[in-house]
């Protein structure tokens, strides 16, 4: 007894351990339904077979006709058997015949040879004692009267025999219905059971993409210890990792930047001393060191402002914003830094637009980008801005358009990384640090805007912010 326990136990722990596995899951679950629709195939085939090898008709005529016919030819009432062969028959569209051992042929017309030919294989011995079938012929299994007079009834039928055999269509039908139901349920459920952790992970990794660290994906009905939950576990790990790490390069962008403007400050303090020590001794130098605390300062103001908005949500503060107006202010100011007699920055078309916007992003936003285009834009050539609404898309488009050399169409959206810049060696003369576009993106995403860029076919670069046209508080 206890060996057949510590059997059912360990039995019952393999069923256990392998139903952890996916695998294992997958393969008993098509088994089962391989078995199921096996089985129910196999059982339809048997009955049609043992239905159709003795059709019902067939055993009628045999064992009940067969046997009435021989009482009556031996009670002696021969002229009432042959009527009752003719209207037989006829109610069965077959003609019916006695044959004995003796060589008579009794029915109501003349036989045909093949009955014929029964009949004397009957009178030599040579017929089997079962029941006979060929062609539209059948025969009835040995009957051996009192006298000891051998008797078979033949039957030919003016229809195929298959016309006789009894299909049990109904039962058939509903026996293929009930395995086609059950092996659709059981793949359904297994569809489900595959999908929806999948489709769970899924939406998990677009929330996480939008910027939501802090999404897991959390217990999953069905999967405990199988390679579904280990995915799952392995997902939620990665998210918390991903999430302190970004908080961590956030937290230390914000700390180094901090920390560097007090000796940047105490640095400009002290340069303005040593100018006024040295007089015109080394006013050069000091210049030149006073641009370097003021290139760095603004490199530090612009850290600060993209980890702001990395972090910001719901920190805007909207207002009703004249775009035009905003527009025309940036081209201004971008016209008077570089106070030239012709402008480098024109205005194309510009549309009438009011929206709700955070008027000091959306104004950083196109300034980063027109002083992206104003520097790799030959000075002679003008940078054009437009903007003008796309009513069927409900969105309004600001297109900032130089005519530079363009950006490779591999790097055109990595521009908008942070610290990135098409020109590797770095070098402030050939660019800004690499934030301008990726503060202008964190910025137009906040209004749930996109921005893009390509190249033109006649030379220059395509800047494209959209923004909705129905932005709310």
């Amino acid at each position: 007894m206890l060996r057949g326990r510590s059997w059912l136990k360990l039995y019952v722990a393999l069923v256990i351990y392998l139903m952890r596995s996916l695998y294992w899951k997958i393969f008993l679950s098509f088994w089962l339904a391989s078995i199921l629709i096996i089985v129910t195939t196999a059982w339809i085939t048997s009955e049609i077979a043992q239905k159709s090898s003795i059709p019902a008709r067939e055993r009628v005529f045999m064992d009940s006709y067969a046997n009435a016919a021989v009482i009556t030819f031996e009670s002696g009432q021969r002229k009432a058997l042959i009527p009752w062969l003719e209207q037989t028959g006829l109610s069965r569209d077959m003609n019916l015949y006695l044959l004995t051992n003796t060589g008579e042929i009794i029915a109501s017309q003349p036989a045909p040879e093949i009955v014929k030919k029964v009949a004397r294989n009957l009178v030599q011995g040579r017929l089997d004692e079962g029941i006979l079938k060929a062609g539209n012929l059948i025969v009835s299994h040995e009957i051996i009267s009192t006298s000891g007079i051998a008797y078979r009834l033949a039957a030919v039928s003016e229809k195929p025999l298959a016309h006789f055999v009894e299909i049990p269509w109904a039962g058939l039908t509903l026996r293929l219905i009930i395995a086609i139901f059950i092996s659709g349920l059981i793949c359904y459920l297994l569809s489900i059971y595959l999908t929806r952790p999948l489709r769970s992970l899924r939406m998990a990794a677009k929330s996480i993409a939008t910027g939501k660290l802090n999404t897991r994906v959390g217990r999953l009905i069905g999967h405990h210890k199988d390679e579904i939950a280990e995915l799952r576990d392995d997902f939620d790990m990665m998210a918390e990792q991903l999430e302190t790490l970004i908080n961590s390069k956030e937290r230390l962008l914000q700390d180094i930047s901090h920390e560097l403007r007090s000796p940047l400050a105490r640095l400009q303090i002290a340069i303005e001393l040593g100018r006024k020590k040295t007089k015109p001794v080394a006013e050069n130098e000091f210049e030149r060191m006073e641009v370097e605390c003021l290139r760095l300062n603004s490199l530090i103001s612009e850290i600060l402002e993209f980890a702001r908005l990395d972090k910001s949500t719901n920190t805007l503060q909207k207002k009703q914003v004249d775009l035009p107006n905003l527009i025309k202010q940036v081209i201004n100011d971008a016209n008077f830094e570089f106070n030239e007699a012709t402008p480098r920055v024109q205005a194309g078309t510009i549309e009438s637009c009011q929206l709700m916007l955070d008027e000091r992003l959306i104004h950083r936003a196109i300034e980063n980008i027109l002083r992206n285009a104003l520097t790799y834009s030959p000075p002679s050539q003008p940078v054009i801005v437009t903007l003008h609404l796309k009513s069927e898309k409900n969105s309004v488009f600001i297109d900032i358009k130089d005519q530079g050399f363009g950006v490779p169409e591999s790097q055109l959206k990595k521009i908008f990384n942070p610290f990135y810049r098409v020109d590797t060696s770095r070098e402030k003369r050939t660019g800004g640090y690499g934030l301008g576009l990726a503060i202008a993106q964190k910025a137009i995403k906040l209004h749930h805007g996109k921005i893009t860029a390509k190249n033109l076919k006649e030379g220059g670069l395509l800047v494209r912010i959209s923004l909705p046209l129905f932005l709310t508080d």
